[in-house]
């Protein structure tokens, strides 16, 4: 009987302490798979606040985000810069683009760059990602499968 009352309590923690690595007692909910994927940008928010611009056909705004950098394309202009992302959190630094003139879609570059600037969170649902301030979209984005293969 004594054997039983000294075990007891060392199983007792062992269980506690297996319980402890079990997901019911977890804090962080899993990351939003935001890398390997080439983001189209499907609306961007202006900066008047006004309706979302939208690219036209053919014009191929992208956002790709690989071990802390961000590069895509503006619909005219390529860009990269640094990517800083904690759970749902995200922020952009460093963004450089290239400079030519395109004679359409400039609006859309500009409202592009500034929502990079802005993000400080996103969000990814059924295959959409909104880059976010607080809880303002500021752009979307759609997966269109066009996933990236990382070879290391």
């Amino acid at each position: 009987m004594r054997t039983i009352f000294r075990t007891l309590p060392v199983a007792g923690l062992f269980l506690l302490l297996s319980l402890g690595s079990c997901s019911l007692f977890k804090s962080n909910s899993p990351q939003p798979d935001l890398s390997a994927v080439e983001w189209q940008l499907v609306s961007v928010q202006p900066e008047n606040g006004g309706a979302n611009l939208v690219p036209a056909s053919g014009q191929q705004a992208t956002l790709l985000v690989i071990d802390g950098r961000a590069s895509g394309n503006t619909g005219c202009n390529s860009f990269s810069g640094n990517a800083k992302r904690d759970n749902n959190k995200i922020s952009f630094s460093g963004i450089a683009s290239t400079r030519k003139f395109c004679t359409s879609g400039m609006d859309i570059e500009a409202a592009l760059l500034r929502a990079l600037n802005s993000a400080d969170n996103f969000r990814i649902k059924d295959g959409k990602l909104q880059l976010r301030q607080g809880s303002k979209t500021l752009a979307t984005f759609s997966d269109n499968a066009n996933k990236v293969w990382k070879v290391e």
